[in-house]
Parts: structure tokens; sequence; C-alpha cells
């Protein structure tokens, strides 16, 4: 398999507890060129256990697609603003497998191919 010619991007993936700390968060990452998009689904239920408790809890997941050298800045935008003690900040490789998303991407962050 031939080397892209494109950048690494990832997926970071993190929960928050309502739509509106989604809309908000998503906004910032994408208004701020942090993500070149972001993916809101949910609501789903979390189950987890947080100080010994079963919790079970409605959350909303976010997939940050970004590129990977801006892992960083996603991880701290998400610390910053995030409502949690200990927010999931989770992130994964992805090669996209069509050029035309793979230049947008690129396009969103000033990248050249």
């Amino acid at each position: 398999m031939a080397e892209s010619k494109y950048p690494s991007f990832s997926i970071v993936i993190t929960t928050v507890d309502s739509s509106s700390e989604a809309d908000k968060l998503a906004k910032h990452l994408v208004e701020n060129k942090i993500a070149a998009c972001v993916n809101i689904v949910g609501p789903s239920i979390s189950v987890y256990n947080w100080k010994n408790n079963l919790e079970y809890s409605k959350e909303y997941i976010l997939w940050i697609k970004t590129l990977t050298e801006n892992i960083l800045s996603v991880t701290h935008t998400i610390k910053t603003l995030h409502s949690y003690d200990v927010p999931e900040i989770i992130s994964i490789p992805f090669k996209s497998h069509n050029d035309d998303y793979s230049q947008w991407i690129c396009d969103i962050f000033g990248k050249e191919e």
C-alpha cells in the first residue's frame, strides 16, 4: 500500500452530560480550528463505577475529527471546558478512504497535500 499523501488523522472521543454542553464544546473546537468536524451522538446511557457506586447516566458522545498533531490541543480544550472532574478523552487514529474528505480536512487546517 502506498504511503498517504495526507497527514495523520485522529478521532477524539469524549462524553458530556447535556446537549448544551455538547453544542458548546463542539462549537468551540470547530470555530477555533482545533477540529474539522464534531459529531454529537445521543443521548446514550453510560454504565460505570464512580467512587464505588454503580452509576447510570444519560450522556452525549462527541466524535471529534482532527489532525493527530492537534490531539494535545483537543485534550486541553476538553479539560478546560468540560464539566466532569475526570472527562473521558480517547483518541483513535483513522485513515480516510476518500481523498476528497482527506483534502477537506487538510483545507480546514491550511495543510497542503
